[in-house]
């Protein structure tokens, strides 16, 4: 049996990783929304103070005349553009709102333009932020749980059966409040403070005479203690998660008790300090109690407390129900090798019993194997939950063709980002199914919508690592009624005609003109999200049912 050091080394290495996780979505995204943020308030506040910069100064009389100056509505124009691009549903509804709550007739007041334009950029900060959170807790979660039952596996030596975390889970844990409140109110509070702080600092200077240089500095005193909230909140929220996934594995591995470990070294608060080393049930793990985080910024973690009785009961799951061998993990065994089912034996998923149901507690019941022999899983006479079970995982794209009754006809392979899938024939696809996977967990792209029209599919799939599946079909089962349906609405002769102008709607509602050129990274990471929307919106108007669920 190993030894509880090393139970606990592997927890804080697994810790360790969900906040290198955190950190990295510090530097790339919320530091560098802040920097642009700041860039911006900065040129607009010298843009008016250098108009007046040769005088020799402003009296306090003219700065006011200054700020009171009213000039053209164009810039509410232009905020209301820059923030319905905001990504964030709930952060892009409260930016708006509150422009739109102020009673602003066809000229604004400089000030209250300056006002509004901090207001906005750190709209934009909260957004980066509210994302950055999401998708590191939405890469801490499973990666914790998978990791976590890695770490059991090569450390007992079974290859024990275990379940997969389903997408709700993820959902639930992402959207779990901490201390009472979800982290993106603590954004949008935080970001808007500091906005009204930077205002205030940048009316007293313009009306006091303080140098841009001044204005700068304190401007960016006021941004460095919201980065510091900003890290702050990330981390705990990430090791907020990470915790508990790590009490999901207890559960699902059916640990009885759990061990306190705190970080100890000389940032160990009194509170971690007293409860490093002791027990507590897992049924009986709280929070702020005897669970971490205690505070926030708590570095701190459990570990399976591994008894005699938790090994005889790993080791009777790890045996093979047809043969009744032992399943085991040899413990040379790499994560990667784990992960990418390099291993034999050591890498069957068992999912719970049930029906596809987005919103449910169940998952559709079967085995997945979790390894680099998909090929020889997905050919002709599997069945396309078979094939969906497999390819969902892997690191490319895989398109299967199926007939109506959902049997492979074909496969075929494709790169991470497209897979390259024609008949070979006019109307050889006519009536059938195609599915494919999305690793970077996205519903579908125009040009699937388009080609699932243009081929006259029954239906097009999308299954994501997230384990959730995308469905678009025909209303009827006549092949191509949904383009029949086009036609007659749009009053367009030919069918050609009708595919067209799906793909110019699509584009045109997806893709605001305005933002085509100038914010291409917006429009990529937000593909998914305008698509998704634009489906819900149209799908039926177009003649199609679109749907989404759990695989």
């Amino acid at each position: 049996m190993r030894s509880a050091a090393y139970w606990e080394k592997r927890s804080l290495d697994r810790e360790q990783y969900a906040r290198n996780l955190a950190d990295e979505a510090l530097r790339k995204k919320v530091f560098n929304a802040y920097t642009r943020a700041e860039q911006q308030i900065v040129a607009d506040a010298k843009k008016i103070f250098d108009r007046y910069a040769s005088t020799g100064g402003l009296t306090e009389a003219e700065a006011k005349q200054l700020l009171s100056t009213r000039e053209s509505a164009d810039i509410l124009r232009t905020l209301r553009a820059e923030l319905s691009a905001i990504a964030d549903p709930d952060v892009r509804r409260k930016a708006l709102n509150r422009l739109h709550a102020q009673a602003y007739g066809a000229r604004i007041g400089r000030v209250d333009a300056l006002r509004e334009r901090i207001r906005a950029e750190m709209a934009k900060v909260a957004d980066a932020q509210t994302r950055a959170i999401d998708d590191t807790l939405r890469k801490v979660i499973p990666d914790t749980y998978y990791r976590s039952i890695y770490d059991m596996q090569v450390g007992t030596g079974y290859a024990f059966d275990f379940s997969v975390l389903p997408e709700r889970v993820i959902q639930g844990l992402v959207r779990r409040p901490y201390m009472g409140t979800h982290f993106s109110a603590r954004v949008w509070a935080d970001t808007q403070q500091v906005a009204d702080t930077i205002y205030g600092i940048l009316s007293k200077g313009l009306t006091s005479g303080m140098s841009v240089a001044r204005m700068t500095r304190e401007l960016m005193d006021a941004t460095g203690g919201s980065r510091y909230a900003a890290a702050r909140l990330i981390r705990t929220e990430a090791n907020h998660a990470y915790n508990a996934a790590e009490l999901e594995v207890d559960k699902a591995e059916g640990v009885e008790r759990y061990r306190y470990i705190a970080t100890l070294d000389s940032r160990t608060c009194d509170v971690c300090g007293r409860l490093d080393g002791k027990t507590f049930p897992v049924d009986e793990a709280e929070t702020g109690v005897n669970f971490p985080p205690m505070h926030p910024n708590d570095r701190c973690t459990t570990a399976p407390d591994v008894d005699a009785k938790l090994l005889k009961n790993l080791k009777r799951r790890a045996r093979d129900p047809v043969t009744g061998e032992e399943k085991l993990v040899p413990a040379d065994t790499t994560w990667e090798q784990w992960r990418d089912g390099g291993v034999e034996n050591n890498l069957t998923i068992k999912m719970g019993e049930g029906t596809i149901d987005p919103d449910g507690d169940n998952v559709v019941s079967g085995i997945v194997k979790m390894n680099s022999k998909y090929s020889e899983i997905v050919v002709p006479g599997a069945t396309i939950q078979d094939a969906e079970r497999v390819i969902f995982s892997l690191g490319h794209e895989v398109g299967v063709l199926c007939d109506k009754s959902g049997i492979v006809t074909a496969r075929f392979e494709g790169t991470k980002h497209a897979v390259s899938a024609h008949p070979e024939n006019e109307g050889d696809w006519v009536g059938k199914i195609f599915t494919h996977n999305h690793p970077g967990g996205r519903t579908f792209t125009t040009q699937d919508i388009v080609s699932f029209a243009n081929a006259r599919l029954y239906e097009v799939r999308v299954c994501t690592p997230k384990g959730t599946y995308y469905s678009l079909k025909q209303q009827s089962e006549e092949a191509h009624s949904g383009i029949g349906k086009t036609m007659q609405a749009e009053k367009v002769g030919t069918a050609p005609q009708a595919i067209q102008l799906l793909r110019e709607r699509i584009e045109q509602d997806i893709y605001p003109k305005d933002y085509a050129n100038t914010h291409p990274d917006w429009l990529y990471d937000l593909q998914g999200e305008l698509v998704d929307r634009w489906l819900e919106a149209n799908a039926e108007g177009f003649g199609f049912i679109y749907e989404k669920g759990v695989l």
